[in-house]
């Protein structure tokens, strides 16, 4: 999947998910209409993300665990494009 970044904190691909930080404490995850926030946390020299904070979508429905690993592989992807570190807890 190909990645772009559109400004600073937002990435895009090409099937239009966005991957945007929103601040120093999370991230909006937006995929086919729907949105998931994952916690995260600014760290000396990456950005410390907590997938356990992913559990639902912005419609109430529970984030499944295949969904749930797609949600981690595009944050991953979309802020290797960003060039901004991570690790993922």
């Amino acid at each position: 999947m190909t990645w772009r970044a559109l400004n600073y904190g937002t990435a895009e691909n090409e099937e239009g998910t966005q991957v945007s930080r929103r601040g120093f404490r999370d991230v909006t995850y937006s995929h086919a209409g729907r949105q998931v926030t994952v916690d995260v946390e600014p760290g000396d020299r990456n950005l410390a993300v907590y997938t356990r904070s992913i559990k639902k979508w912005s419609d109430g429905a529970a984030v499944n665990e295949e969904e749930r690993a797609k949600i981690v592989k595009d944050i991953e992807e979309a802020f290797r494009v960003l060039r901004v570190p991570i690790q993922i807890f």
